[in-house]
């Protein structure tokens, strides 16, 4: 009872304390007034036991190698650099802390200098130096190491050259006592050749750090890759402590020989095998730095050559370029590493062998993976600061894919596919989707050049252009050229690339006949910045930005003159163009720039007149001014440039329809010209002057008081004997297309001349050479080009025809000036051959092949 008034007293005084003490008992426990009911709750606690709770304390936490304190706090950095982040701990009740953190504890060395002189015996050579951990204590600064590393990490200090990381904890290896037994000879069997292979891998360690010939250095290099890789650690190694602890001290020792090492190689050496070894971020990021800040120098890339980084950084690249499992884990992680070693292939495969060395090991289908990857991503969902990552890793993407393209049969790669499974992408692909407005990477200048300027390279393929075309990827072509219609790199390789889809008749020209209208727009704009007038040229500079008479205007005009040109030999398209006036100021542009200062300029203004000219109806604008074009084409008949006078005699040809230039080509000695250029040297210039001259012959009139002028001009030039030198050695030569045109030519002089005009000696001999042609059977019983033979031996057959009439009735006395021909009773009606439309539909299927 005394007991029981005492309690009763004590918790009376505990809850009449002041207010802010803390009571002794809580105000629920005032219930147990009893000693028998205390007992009572006891007893039945027996019946039905329950885990007892205990509180932790700060003895049994620092037991556990964790100090709870309230104040401190630990950054995500440096749980990464443990492997991997500690779940925090539960706050218990009454404790008094809230949101604690543990602190990792500090480590002990993962070998001291014993266990190493033990486990890696010495010669007496070396013994100087006989510990690898000696050397690691010559903190020896590089040279160059300040001008390289000049931030700040995130915890203020100053970079190293290359930081020793900071492993996760490994307690201390066993002895090789505890993991030998009796029961297990096969274990102990093991343990001796891993010895032995450690061993193997310390003398070549060894080797390498103290080695001090530099050009010894790649053999001690790959005889250490060979040792690590018998070991399978450049493979990720094994998890088991002995190795670990061994591996990570082999790296450890690698960076450390890198630190003090005043050679640049020892950095590209040791880099490779580090990123191989260790998967610690932190680590492999500095790696990484390193790499891409040597590989700025040009001078050292003959050391990645020969320490085969370029295969390290692809297999580098492959590992990171799985599929995430969410965008965030991909940039937050992944993206940082693959910058710097895709940047490394990037400053390399500038030089060609570089080039051809990183596509020999596969780098561009690692990188089209990479890329496939981002774009997998759906990066235009991602937030602002995320995009810029994305947008920055495709840039160095494709830069370095435009260096690999640019390389000696390069396009071959870009067609194998990134992966095996069906359905996978090939490269080209992969580049054309990055185009595309709903991937969301338009809006980045520096990516579309960068693909436009691969793809460029690659549409001189023509497997490579196959994926090129369709309606959605020239869609995509035309928005890009309206959307920088004044960035002027990028307008050249998008007009460079839609020029070589039309230089043959496909798809591609029904796709682009939406595009047109812009087309020509774009052209008339820079025709009209190179046509002002030279007193408003300021006014022109500040209107657009555009710069009048530079390179890159005359480059861009050049290629959607080709563009245009090409796209022309589609029927529909080509009436939609050559009805649009801005066409006129071709001729114009023709006129004002200097000819010899602007040869390719000048060729491809000249072939596009060729073909639109081809278009005759009054809605044609061009036609307007053919007076104008005959003149300037006349004049570049005598151009030293043979494909200049191939162009000018096929618009001539085009034009040669309406007898106002007919009369303009012989009052301007067109004609006498064309007859001159039957002498030249150039297949193709003999070809198109034929050509020209057997449409020039086919309207001419032929009267008794007035000859065809152009059939007179001709033979004053000995056009005759130049025409049969021609057959004669196409024939020889099997050349049956140049053949015929000569063939239809000859005819078309024979019906269109007086036969006063006309030598009889030329006469007779042309007659032997047709009857000569004609019964060579050996040359018309063969299969080879049967068809062309079929239709020259219709052309010779009406050739002798109108020949043997010639010769008939030649009865008539020869003109004052011209040889005497014979006399006859006046001209025979004969079928002329008209032959101009299908040259025309000739030169223009030429001019789509060629690609003007």
């Amino acid at each position: 009872m005394a007991l029981t008034e005492r309690h009763s007293r004590d918790i009376h005084n505990a809850i009449a304390e002041p207010r802010g003490t803390t009571p002794v008992v809580s105000r629920h426990s005032l219930s147990r007034t009893t000693t028998s009911e205390i007992i009572e709750e006891a007893r039945a606690s027996l019946r039905n036991p329950t885990r007892p709770y205990t509180p932790a304390h700060g003895t049994r936490d620092r037991q556990k190698n964790f100090i709870l304190q309230p104040t401190v706090h630990i950054s995500h950095e440096d749980y990464s650099r443990h492997g991997k982040s500690h779940p925090k701990r539960g706050t218990l009740p009454g404790r008094g802390f809230h949101h604690l953190t543990p602190l990792p504890r500090r480590l002990t060395p993962l070998l001291s200098h014993t266990d190493l002189s033990v486990r890696a015996p010495q010669t007496e050579s070396h013994s100087h130096n006989t510990h690898l951990a000696d050397r690691a204590v010559k903190k020896v600064s590089r040279n160059y190491s300040s001008a390289m590393y000049s931030p700040e990490d995130e915890f203020g200090a100053r970079l190293q050259y290359f930081p020793t990381p900071n492993p996760s904890p490994i307690p201390t290896p066993p002895p090789r006592s505890t993991l030998q037994t009796p029961s297990a000879p096969a274990a102990h069997a093991t343990m001796e050749d891993d010895d032995l292979l450690w061993n193997v891998t310390v003398r070549c360690l060894q080797s390498m750090i103290n080695s001090d010939d530099i050009s010894l250095l790649p053999t001690h290099v790959n005889a250490l890759r060979d040792a690590l890789n018998s070991q399978g650690w450049l493979r990720g190694g094994s998890n088991k402590i002995r190795e670990r602890w061994k591996r990570e001290h082999v790296m450890q020792e690698i960076i450390q020989w890198m630190d003090v090492a005043p050679d640049s190689q020892v950095a590209i050496a040791g880099c490779p095998i580090v990123m191989k070894m260790t998967r610690n971020e932190r680590v492999l990021r500095h790696a990484c730095k390193l790499l891409f800040k040597l590989s700025q120098n040009e001078d050292n890339d003959a050391s990645f050559a020969s320490f085969h980084v370029f295969e390290s950084l692809t297999q580098f690249i492959r590992g990171l370029g799985s599929r995430p499992a969410c965008a965030k884990q991909y940039f937050a992680a992944r993206c940082p590493l693959l910058l710097y070693a895709i940047g490394t292939l990037k400053n390399l495969t500038h030089c060609e062998a570089s080039a051809r060395a990183v596509s020999e090991v596969g780098g561009a289908k690692d990188l089209g993976r990479a890329a496939a990857v981002v774009l997998d991503l759906n990066i235009a969902s991602l937030p602002d600061d995320t995009f810029l990552l994305a947008v920055q890793l495709l840039g160095q993407i494709t830069t370095t894919l435009r260096n690999l393209a640019s390389s000696h049969d390069g396009y071959r790669n870009f067609l194998s596919r990134i992966s095996e499974s069906d359905g996978a992408e090939t490269i080209v692909e992969i580049l054309m989707r990055m185009l595309h407005v709903k991937v969301g990477l338009c809006d980045s200048e520096d990516v579309m050049i960068n693909v436009c300027r691969t793809l460029s390279k690659l549409s001189l393929d023509q497997e490579c252009l196959e994926y090129m075309s369709g309606p959605d990827n020239i869609n995509a072509f035309l928005g890009l050229l309206v959307k920088y219609q004044s960035e002027k790199p990028l307008l050249v390789r998008i007009c460079f690339i839609l020029g070589n889809l039309t230089t043959t008749i496909s798809a591609a020209h029904v796709h682009l006949r939406a595009g047109i209208p812009d087309l020509v727009s774009l052209l008339g704009l820079y025709m009209s910045v190179e046509l002002v007038p030279d007193s408003d040229e300021e006014e022109s500079d500040a209107v657009g930005g555009f710069s009048r008479g530079t390179k890159e205007n005359e480059e861009v005009l050049i290629k959607l003159i080709r563009l245009l040109a090409n796209i022309a030999v589609d029927l529909e398209a080509g009436k939609m163009i050559v009805e649009m006036m801005e066409i006129e100021d071709l001729v114009h542009l023709l006129s004002c720039k200097p000819v010899a200062e602007h040869q390719e300029l000048t060729l491809n203004i000249v072939g596009a007149i060729a073909n639109f000219t081809f278009y005759d109806f009054p809605r044609n604008c061009i036609l307007r001014l053919r007076l104008d074009i005959a003149k300037d084409m006349i004049h570049l008949l005598l151009h030293p440039n043979p494909e200049i006078v191939v162009e000018a005699g096929r618009v001539l040809a085009n034009l040669s329809r309406h007898a106002d230039v007919r009369t303009l080509m012989a009052e301007r000695r067109g004609t006498e010209v064309l007859t001159v250029l039957l002498d030249h040297s150039d297949r193709d210039v003999v070809y198109q002057a034929s050509g020209c001259l057997m449409n020039v012959l086919v309207s001419g009139t032929s009267t008794a008081g007035r000859p065809d002028p152009h059939a007179v001009i001709i033979l004053q030039n000995d056009g005759m004997l130049k025409f049969m030198e021609v057959i004669q050695n196409a024939f020889e030569e099997d050349d049956f297309e140049l053949a015929m045109v000569v063939g239809r030519t000859l005819h078309n002089l024979c019906i269109s001349s007086q036969r006063r005009l006309m030598n009889f000696q030329d006469i007779n001999q042309l007659q032997e050479l047709v009857c000569g042609i004609l019964e060579a059977e050996d040359c018309w019983d063969a299969s080879e080009f049967k068809q062309e033979k079929v239709e020259f031996q219709e052309v010779m057959e009406r050739l002798d025809s109108v020949v043997m009439d010639y010769l008939e009735h030649s009865h008539e006395t020869p003109i004052p000036g011209m040889r005497a021909a014979g006399s006859g009773p006046g001209d025979v009606e004969v079928e002329e051959w008209d032959a101009r439309s299908e040259a025309r539909d000739e030169s223009i299927d030429r001019d789509a092949t060629q690609g003007i």
